[in-house]
């Protein structure tokens, strides 16, 4: 109930920004829908979807523009923000009045009833991760910061490690920080609040696109129900991403299905309408720009459709099914035996994962081509994940598709595993037993159908990721003190070193001083929490830096605060809580 209670306070916070974010990215979206062909598009519970999710990608690439614009003349910026959303609503505005007779539900009444309340309480309940967060999680969460801030003031010199003046030479999810840039731009939100609640909005988008993928390759409102079900709360996947600031990741893996969907219909219709190939495009580079990784999942899933084409085409029918149980058993060695990945997708609780796996027979049964389709994308991703980058492209990974990333997007291909499976037995259902007369055949599958739904709603209470996790939630009001005290008592050259982890062959900064340099505006090194600060060589590695202070968090991998009883190196300035500050200041007698 506090969940509840909580996702409304944030509801209501953040109304209006909330609403602005919608209907804009619908309005762009349906348009956008007018460039591919078939008749999805007047059934609302596959267009609604598809135009929440696509039309993030025309509102990125014109925030994008006009930060770039702005580089040259800094009012378009402004300009130009105002201008999408007042272009982006007005288009919603003028879909509805051209289109409400044409545009049906496409399913019963109840059933649209039904599926506006899960969406509404699923918005609601990832709301509440937002309640009490202060700054946006872990050390992605500055970095964002940096970057959209950079793009709110493309003119001023940019403190972003990826700003536009390195544009050709460093890419980091324009995407995201482009949409982020806009939504504070028009609404006013700040911007450490406009990243997270992004991010939450599109942990809503993110089903609804699975859910788009599976009606428009099947048509079955059984598999595209139950794939929104468990791609919303199924695992702890993707919403846990949400603790690591992996925004972009979510966003990417939110355009992936739509543009696959929109792939799908134009392979279908068979026409080669140039508008319709634009669309693609538009949505493809829309992936890229928001997570380049999310380009290899795309060329990942065109292989596996050309490979279960070819079968289905030269191969003999009766030998799909057991080809796709193949490599079901080939998908799950790959996903059991990589430790990392089962930490969210079966650490504490199989439940899903193990109910996923009784009902893959069904599911080959159901649909043997997307099954194998299935199983080899969820194979040739995680194959990915250990094949190496040739040199020329690696920059923030040397494989394909990095572990953290990988750890959010297996969610997807389960999702559908576990829909399709769903759908698969309730059709089983449909004509077994047949001695049963089929009324109450039909009471049979409702209450299979309304047993699964309890389970899947009993497994998220098992896996809450409703709230911040302590691993990653690194600020709290101490650190904001610090950090307040440090841009209004340091000198502008000041340099603060910040505690940090190695990992992958760079330090990642694991407590509050993460934000020293985005908030305070002073230069910060990042060195390894068990830093020797008590040595005399460490120390005069610490005086050539200039004048030098210690950000000591009190988390876990804080700097060690009693390396720092040394009255005649350090001087403590500053201590609230858990937190405290040391000036170095025994570099003269220390050289």
């Amino acid at each position: 109930m506090n969940v509840f209670l909580d996702g409304l306070s944030e509801l209501g916070r953040n109304a209006g920004a909330i609403l602005l974010f919608f209907s804009a990215s619908l309005g762009a979206g349906v348009w956008l829908a007018r460039l591919f062909p078939g008749g999805w598009k007047e059934q609302a519970w596959l267009l609604v979807p598809f135009g929440l999710a696509a039309g993030l990608v025309p509102l990125a690439l014109l925030s994008m523009l006009f930060a770039l614009l702005g580089w040259l003349w800094p009012p378009i910026l402004k300009i130009g923000h105002i201008g999408m959303a007042a272009l982006a609503v007005s288009g919603l505005l003028a879909w509805i009045v051209r289109e409400r007779k044409r545009v049906a539900l496409g399913v019963p009444a109840w059933a649209g009833a039904l599926g506006g309340l899960a969406l509404f309480l699923l918005l609601v309940v990832r709301l509440a991760f937002l309640e009490g967060l202060l700054l946006p999680p872990y050390s992605d969460g500055a970095a964002h910061y940096l970057m959209a801030r950079d793009l709110l003031a493309p003119a001023s010199a940019p403190q972003g490690s990826h700003a536009l003046v390195g544009l050709l030479q460093r890419y980091y999810h324009f995407g995201f920080h482009g949409l982020a840039a806009w939504l504070v731009s028009v609404t006013g939100l700040p911007l450490e609040t406009a990243l997270p609640l992004l991010g939450q909005l599109f942990l809503v988008i993110a089903p609804l696109a699975a859910l788009f993928l599976s009606g428009v390759t099947t048509g079955s409102r059984k598999f595209a129900a139950f794939a929104f079900l468990l791609a919303a709360i199924g695992w702890k996947m993707p919403a846990f991403a949400s603790n690591w600031a992996k925004y972009p990741t979510a966003a990417g893996l939110a355009l992936l299905p739509v543009t696959l969907g929109a792939l799908y219909l134009l392979w279908k219709s068979g026409r080669r309408r140039p508008a319709a190939w634009i669309g693609a495009a538009l949505l493809a580079a829309g992936v890229g720009i928001f997570h380049a990784r999310t380009l290899v999942c795309l060329l990942v899933a065109g292989a596996c459709f050309l490979l279960v084409r070819l079968l289905d085409r030269f191969a003999p029918k009766k030998i799909l099914p057991w080809l796709a149980a193949a490599a079901g058993l080939l998908a799950g060695y790959a996903l059991v035996s990589q430790q990392y990945l089962m930490q969210f997708y079966c650490g504490g609780q199989c439940y899903a994962l193990g109910a996923a796996a009784l009902l893959a027979p069904f599911a080959i049964l159901y649909a043997p081509g997307l099954s194998l389709g299935i199983f080899l994308y969820l194979a040739g991703t995680i194959g990915a994940s250990k094949l190496h980058l040739p040199e020329a492209l690696r920059s923030y990974s040397v494989v394909w598709l990095d572990g953290p990333f990988l750890e959010v997007a297996c969610y997807l291909p389960l999702a559908f595993l576990g829909g399709l499976g769903i759908a698969g037995l309730l059709g089983r259902l449909e004509a077994w037993p047949r001695r049963l007369r089929p009324t109450v055949r039909a009471w049979v599958r409702r209450a299979v159908t309304a047993l699964i739904v309890l389970l899947v709603f009993w497994n998220v209470t098992r896996i809450d990721t409703f709230r911040p996790s302590s691993c990653c939630n690194y600020v709290h009001a101490a650190d904001l003190a610090a950090i307040r005290w440090i841009g209004e008592n340091t000198p502008p050259d000041a340099v603060v070193y910040v505690s940090g982890y190695k990992t992958g062959g760079s330090r990642v900064a694991m407590d509050g001083g993460m934000w020293v340099t985005a908030l305070a505006g002073r230069r910060s090194i990042v060195e390894e929490y068990d830093y020797t600060w008590d040595t005399l060589e460490m120390l005069r590695l610490a005086c050539a830096q200039g004048d030098v202070y210690v950000y000591a968090g009190g988390a876990y991998y804080s700097f060690e605060m009693e390396r720092f009883n040394r009255p005649d190196w350090y001087d403590i300035v500053f201590a609230e809580g858990p937190v405290a500050i040391y000036h170095v200041s025994g570099c003269i007698g220390g050289k």
